[in-house]
């Protein structure tokens, strides 16, 4: 009897050995699993960090594009005012040259009428000498 139980009792320490293994291979599974887990979170964290940038920059860049636009339409204003001031400034022009034309014209008839006066005073000088020359 006592050798069948040291049978059993032999047999129950070696099935608590495997049950040890397999324990130890069961912790070692979940410690591997934990790890994998543990890396999956880590590339999940710096997934989300990297989406997070990427909407930061994504309203850095609406802002770009918005101020970007901002400033196209203050050139554009800018360029029509600069094209009706070169506008204003060719109207001005064309006065400027319709008026030289004027004051040309004017020079011109007073010059015509310089040159008959001072005719008409060398006639009448003429006449004068004339006149004197025959009282004499």
């Amino acid at each position: 009897e006592l050798e069948v139980v040291s049978d059993s009792l032999s047999k129950l320490k070696a099935q608590l050995n495997e049950t040890k293994l397999e324990h130890s291979v069961a912790l070692a599974e979940t410690a591997k699993v934990n790890a994998e887990k543990d890396t999956i979170s880590a590339r999940l964290a710096s997934l989300v960090n990297k989406e997070q940038t990427l909407e930061v920059r994504e309203v850095e860049f609406q802002g770009s594009v918005q101020e970007t636009a901002v400033l196209a339409t203050e050139l554009s204003n800018k360029e029509k005012r600069l094209k009706t001031h070169d506008l204003n400034l060719q109207a001005k022009d064309a006065q400027l040259q319709a008026r030289e034309v004027e004051v040309s014209s004017m020079i011109s008839t007073l010059q015509e009428r310089q040159e008959k006066i001072d005719q008409e005073t060398k006639s009448l000088a003429s006449e004068r000498i004339r006149q004197r020359e025959e009282l004499e």
